[in-house]
């Protein structure tokens, strides 16, 4: 069989493209070493870091690599290349001359895919030589060099020698990611050269090729974005709330599947549900089945369903008589939001009751168009599910659906013998909204009946949290309170002003899909108006409503494309955009998630080290907390510091523990229940007061300054 030229020409170009991507990604592979040596360190001056290893022939300089200081006063990360061997011990120059103060935050060993093989904690690394004064606190170990210093060093014995060997299918994946990142783009560039006519000179006679191709690299910069930072543990803003929901998993890995889940932060009984624990369970299941680390698990189950969003918002998209090109280029502006790429990828419910809310607002816009009992029974399932993960979420997107199921019902005068159909229309209505509200009352009342059995529990019922939830109207009416709020919304897409102003005077010219608009910008305004403190306090509650702001921003895209000769400035508003966007992830949330948190988790496993696994520890000062707990991989009572609690309750719980071993006592800021009242009660009831640990209120504010203890 001969090929016709056009296909010999293509099959030239592809093949040149891979050769060409293959001696890239084995060229790579030779040169780029496997596993690295990494330091995150301060120094007071400039000077140059080493680090030797012994693989068998003791320290010398072959066996070494050296890393200039990048600046001084500021902390970086350094890698240190290490080739694959047997390695008995490690050591480390923090400085090539003496008269410095350094500060180490953690050091580790990472595979060229940035996974953690080795943790050392700062205890592990001995002074050797030449260092004045040491000295761990708060998660990092501080160093004083004095002027005759100059040959100050670190060793790290990991005790049996550690072996650093990479594995094949390693090998290949690196390999593989390489090749695909080469011949994607040389074959696209090589096809592109073949037919360049059809392909360039009349572009947008191919709307639907465009729109792919820009949804496709939006969704690849998605996930790309997403991963950075992806082994790192879950910490970083609002950790009390990420932790909250990680230690519900691990207690799930360790105890029965029950409805009433362990949050084990308030004593025993451990049992305080929050939400109802689809998310967990899912987390769970990719843990055992496919031996995923629980903190990767989490982002990988709150990432897809983020993506899965697409799903349902692509069907909704539909009702609105938006074309296919179109609705890619709306779903690119969801896929490369800087706050959903972020908080996508964190240890959180909120993008699982996100899919369900928009799946059941799509089923219920399907359904006011076609009328089918599938469709029905859609809404009825997504929206149920909605109500069970987050109630708050499915509270937003019960608005609309009821406008949908209604929207044909009072269009006219209907005469008396027509309200007939009117309750036959609004049975539909009673089920889409009736059956998931009380569902999802039934849970609260349920949680609530298990919360009560704690004793600090009935602080954290529905009625106890009433004024939390919903706020005050004076705090609705505060500017300072808006401000916030408006101060949060740009990080959706940009800051740039000159966008949303655009945005605006699009609608005013085009005069298109102003009214989906104007919908979407009420919607996006109807979650801090109905919950106004949990959106002022909680960043994160954004996820629920501002998809509706994005979906705004697409409207004023799509009308600027639907409008006459519009096609070549909409696709340009919608590279704008994206281009945006990827400028706000970069300078907003990229710098966050390439923190890395494993030094302040090893710090808690340090004090937490000499504690037995099923003891219990008594925390006063931080709050409901759970990071501590969590990272210390132990069950907790936390006593409040928000609010005051009363001695009766305090008394009770501390009568519950009874029977339990108590690790230890730990203190920090300024706790509003006394800690000379706490330990003569403890040891009225017989409980272990002997190991009382004061944590240094300052350090433990500075990490935590964005944080407060979570109640919803």
């Amino acid at each position: 069989m001969t090929l016709s030229p056009p296909k010999f020409q293509l099959a030239l170009v592809l093949v040149l493209a891979a050769v060409s991507a293959a001696m890239v990604a084995l060229i790579c592979s030779a040169s780029e070493p496997s596993f690295y040596f990494e330091v995150s360190l301060r120094s007071s001056s400039f000077g140059t870091v080493q680090t030797f290893y012994d693989i068998g022939k003791g320290f010398n300089e072959h066996d070494s690599e050296r890393l200039p200081l990048r600046s001084a006063q500021s902390t970086a990360m350094y890698r240190f290349p290490l080739p694959e061997g047997e390695y008995r011990l490690i050591r480390f120059d923090p400085l090539d001359h003496g008269n410095a103060h350094l500060v180490i935050n953690y050091a580790r060993i990472v595979d060229k895919f940035g996974h953690t093989l080795r943790q050392f904690s700062l205890g592990e690394l001995r002074v050797a030589n030449d260092i004045s004064a040491s000295e761990i606190k708060d998660g990092r170990m501080s160093l004083i060099l004095g002027p005759a210093d100059n040959d100050s060093q670190l060793i790290i014995n990991p005790g049996t020698p550690l072996a650093l060997h990479m594995a094949l299918s390693a090998r290949l994946l690196f390999v593989g990611r390489v090749f695909l990142l080469c011949f994607l783009p040389l074959g696209a560039l090589g096809m592109l050269w073949l037919k360049p006519p059809s392909f360039l000179k009349q572009p947008f006679q191919r709307p639907l090729l465009w729109a792919v191709a820009l949804f496709a690299a939006c969704l690849l910069y998605c996930v790309w974005a997403a991963s950075i930072g992806w082994n790192d543990i879950t910490a970083g803003p609002y950790e009390f709330r990420l932790t909250q929901t990680a230690i519900t998993c691990f207690y799930m890995l360790r105890t029965p599947l029950t409805l009433a889940y362990q949050t084990p932060v308030l004593g025993p009984p451990w049992s305080v549900p929050m939400e109802f624990p689809l998310y967990q369970w899912l987390v769970v299941f990719v843990v055992k089945v496919f031996g995923t680390p629980l903190d990767q698990a989490g982002r990988l189950v709150s990432l897809s369903f983020f993506l899965l969003t697409l799903v349902p918002t692509n069907f909704l998209l539909g009702v609105f008589r938006v074309t296919r090109p179109h609705r890619l280029l709306f779903l690119a502006v969801i896929a490369v939001s800087p706050f959903y790429i972020f908080w996508a990828r964190t240890f959180l419910i909120e993008t699982t009751a996100l899919f369900f809310s928009v799946a059941y607002l799509a089923s219920a816009a399907l359904y006011s168009e076609r009328r089918t009992n599938w469709l029905i029974a859609s809404v009825c399932i997504c929206g149920t599910l909605a109500a069970l993960v987050k109630i708050t979420t499915f509270a937003l997107f019960a608005i609309p659906v009821v406008i949908f199921l209604t929207k044909d019902l009072f269009r006219r005068p209907l005469r008396l013998s027509q309200w007939i159909v009117v309750g036959q229309r609004l049975a539909p209505l009673v089920l889409a909204v009736g059956v998931p509200l009380a569902v999802g009352l039934w849970w609260t009342h349920y949680a609530d009946q298990v919360k009560e059995e704690n004793p600090l529990g009935h602080y954290l019922t529905s009625t106890g949290l009433m004024e939390w939830n919903f706020g005050s109207l004076r705090q609705r009416l505060s500017i300072a309170t808006w401000h916030t709020l408006l101060d949060r919304t740009p990080s959706l897409l940009t800051y740039d002003k000159a966008f949303w102003i655009g945005c605006l005077i699009a609608v005013i010219l085009t005069r298109r899909r102003w009214k989906e608009v104007g919908a979407c910008f009420l919607l996006y305004l109807s979650g801090p108006a109905i919950f106004t403190n949990l959106y002022v306090v909680h960043e994160y509650y954004m996820c629920a409503n501002g998809i509706f702001l994005l979906g705004a921003a697409g409207f004023c895209i799509i009308g600027v494309l639907e409008a006459p000769g519009g096609q070549k400035v909409g696709f340009a508003a919608a590279l704008v955009t994206v281009s945006l966007a990827f400028v706000c992830h970069k300078n907003l949330y990229l710098p966050i998630q390439r923190q890395t948190h494993r030094a302040f988790a090893s710090h808690v496993k340090e004090l937490v080290k000499n504690t037995e696994r099923d003891s219990v520890i008594v925390f006063l000062g931080f709050d409901y907390s759970s990071v501590w707990p969590y990272y210390g991989e132990r069950r907790a009572l936390m006593l409040p510091t928000r609010q005051r609690v009363s001695d009766s309750d305090v008394q009770r719980a501390l009568r519950n523990l009874q029977g339990y071993k108590i690790g230890g006592i730990f203190v920090t800021g300024r706790p509003i229940y006394p800690l000379e009242s706490l330990l003569t009660k403890m040891k009225a009831l017989g409980l272990d007061t002997s190991h009382v640990k004061v944590v240094d209120s300052a350090g433990w504010d500075a990490r935590t300054a964005r944080s407060s203890p979570d109640h919803d």
